[in-house]
């Protein structure tokens, strides 16, 4: 992984189980980040539904979401993500490079 900061990259599916992934993280940590990204996912689709109903303003589709924590931070595109280290986290940077992936 060429980006700053980066610790696992992946793509998960919708019942929460990791398709892939590469980097410093272990099975079970991995497994834990992608039932989280699976539940966020369903949570944020949801809640753009909703807002779109209830604001008339356009929430749709639902595209992905960011965790910005203390020492690790987390950008989803799709069924696509990284895990970096807060310190370096650079959405902008992030989401062109999940932008590429999703479109090969």
């Amino acid at each position: 992984m060429t980006l700053k900061g980066a610790i696992a990259a992946g793509e998960f599916n919708d019942d929460g189980d990791f398709v892939s992934f590469a980097g410093k993280i272990d099975d079970d940590s991995a497994g834990a980040i992608a039932r989280m990204c699976a539940a966020h996912s369903m949570m944020g689709a949801s809640h753009c539904s909703t807002f779109a109903k209830v604001s008339n303003m356009n929430w749709l589709p639902f595209k992905g979401w960011a965790i910005f924590g203390g020492d690790y931070s987390i950008f989803i595109t799709g069924n696509y993500g990284v895990l970096l280290r807060s310190e370096f986290a650079d959405f902008n940077e992030v989401n062109a490079m999940i932008q590429k992936t999703n479109e090969s």
